[in-house]
C-alpha cells in the first residue's frame, strides 16, 4: 500500500510534525510493508532529514512538477491582492500513483473565528473532491470536524463532501457525536485519536533541565495565534505585556522555575521579548527551549516538567501523552474537547478571554499540589488514547 499524506507540511509547526510522525507509526504498525509518502510542494527545499530524521519511515515525494504553476499563481495573487488564490493544490501525479490519500491536517475541517486568511474548510473540501474525482480513496485522518454551521447556505455542500469520503476518522468524542447526531452521518464516521499520542519523545541535553533545584518546573507555551483567535489583531506588545505580568505573579507567588516551550516557528519571536523582561528580575528561574529542536525533543522536554501550561493544542498533547499535569488556555473548541476527553471536565481548562493572574495561579497551584494524583489519573487515559490512536490503522484496513 502507498499512502499519500495531504493537507499540511512539516517544519513550521511541531503539531503538524507530530501528526506526520504519529501517522507513520500507525500505518507501519498496521501495514508493515506500506510506503508513507509526504509531498514536497515548494521550490524552497526544507531540510527534511533535519526535520524528520534519517530513519523516519517517511518518503518525501516530489509533487513540484504538478503544483509549480499553481504555486506561482498563488504568489502573484498574494502579492497583487487582486485575486483569491487556491490554498491547496493537488499533486495529481502522486495521487494517481498512490493507493489512498489521507487528509492529515487536524484543523482543516473547522472554521476560523477572528483569524485573517483562514481558508478552511472550503479549500480542503475542494481538494478532497478533486482527489476523489481522480478515483482514489480519500480519508479524513484523525481530525477535528465541525461545527460547520458557519457554512450557512453552503452547509449542504460540505455534508455531501463528507458523505463521499471513504472514511472520516475523528480524534475526539465531540466531533464523533457531532457528525453522527447533529449532521446525521452514520456509515463512514469512526472514532480514533490524534496521531501525536504515539509519537515518541527524544531525550537531549538541556542545561536548564539538568540544574539541581528544589523548585518545581513548569513548562509554558504562549502563542500569538491562539490569542489573536480570541481577541483579534491587537498590538503584539499588548499581548506580551499581559503575559509578562501573569508570569511575574506566578514566580512571586510559587517557588518554581519556568521553561518556555515554542511550538510553532513564530512562537520563538513572540516569546523572546517576554523572556528578556523576566530575566532581568528572575535570571536563574526562566529559560526557553533552543530553536528548531523539533517535535520529539520538545515532547521530551515537556515530559520533564512538573506541570504544563499551554495555548497550543498539540503542545497539550505532548503533556497528556507523557502523563504531565496539563492546563490548557483554550482558544478553540478542540482545546475544550481534549480537556474533557482527558480529564472528563474543564477543571484544568481556561478560556484565553478569561485569563488573569489569579485564576492561572490557582489552577497551576492545584496541578502542582496534586501532581501525583493527576499523573495517575492521566496514565490510564493516556493508554486508552494510544490504543485508540493505533486503532485508526485497523479502521483504515476495514474501509480500503
Amino acid at each position: 500500500m502507498k499512502f499519500l499524506l495531504f493537507g499540511t507540511g512539516v517544519g513550521g509547526n511541531y503539531g503538524c510534525d507530530a501528526i506526520v510522525f504519529g501517522t507513520e507509526r500507525i500505518l507501519h504498525h498496521r501495514f508493515p510493508d506500506s510506503e508513507v509518502w509526504l509531498p514536497h510542494r515548494s521550490w524552497r527545499t526544507p531540510d527534511y532529514c533535519d526535520i524528520l530524521g534519517t530513519d523516519s519511515g517517511i518518503t518525501i515525494k516530489s509533487g513540484w512538477r504538478d503544483v509549480r504553476m499553481a504555486n506561482l499563481y498563488k504568489s502573484v495573487c498574494r502579492k497583487s491582492g487582486l485575486f483569491a488564490p487556491r490554498h491547496l493544490v493537488v499533486p495529481k501525479t502522486l495521487v494517481k500513483q498512490s493507493d489512498c490519500v489521507l487528509s492529515i491536517g487536524g484543523d482543516l475541517y473547522t472554521f476560523a473565528n477572528k483569524e485573517k486568511n483562514w481558508p478552511f474548510p472550503y479549500s480542503i473540501m475542494d481538494a478532497g473532491n478533486e482527489i476523489m474525482r481522480l478515483g482514489k480513496p480519500y480519508v479524513i485522518w484523525c481530525a477535528s470536524v465541525g461545527p460547520l454551521e458557519k457554512a450557512g447556505t453552503r452547509l449542504g455542500e460540505l455534508i455531501e463532501h463528507l458523505k463521499a469520503c471513504r472514511a472520516i476518522i475523528v480524534r475526539e468524542q465531540e466531533s464523533f457525536s457531532y457528525l453522527q447526531e447533529t449532521i446525521g452521518l452514520k456509515d463512514n464516521v469512526y472514532l480514533a485519536a490524534d496521531p501525536a499520542f504515539v509519537m515518541e519523545a527524544e531525550p537531549f541535553d538541556c542545561p536548564f533541565l539538568n540544574q539541581q533545584s528544589t523548585d518545581q518546573l513548569v513548562a509554558i507555551n504562549f502563542s500569538l495565534g491562539p490569542m489573536q483567535h480570541v481577541s483579534g489583531h491587537m498590538p503584539v506588545e499588548e499581548f506580551q505585556a499581559d503575559l509578562v505580568l501573569i508570569v511575574q505573579h506566578l514566580l512571586d507567588k510559587i517557588p518554581l522555575r519556568i521553561l518556555f516551550v515554542p511550538h510553532v516557528k513564530k512562537d520563538n519571536e513572540f516569546l523572546y521579548p517576554i523572556l528578556a523582561k523576566l530575566r532581568k528580575q528572575y535570571p536563574e528561574r526562566v529559560a526557553i527551549l533552543p530553536d528548531n529542536i523539533g517535535a520529539k525533543k520538545t515532547k521530551w522536554a515537556v515530559s520533564q516538567a512538573n506541570a504544563l501550561l499551554t495555548m497550543r493544542f498539540h503542545c497539550s498533547l505532548a503533556g497528556f501523552s507523557t502523563k504531565t499535569p496539563t492546563m490548557i488556555l483554550v482558544s478553540t473548541s478542540k482545546g475544550a474537547k481534549i480537556c474533557k476527553e482527558m480529564y472528563g471536565d474543564m477543571e484544568y481548562g481556561l478560556n484565553i478571554g478569561d485569563m488573569n493572574a489569579g485564576t492561572v495561579i490557582a489552577k497551576i497551584n492545584s496541578l502542582l499540589d496534586n501532581e501525583e494524583t493527576i499523573r495517575a489519573r492521566l496514565a490510564q487515559r493516556c493508554e486508552e488514547m494510544k490504543k485508540r490512536t493505533l486503532s485508526a490503522g485497523d479502521i483504515l484496513a476495514k474501509v480500503l
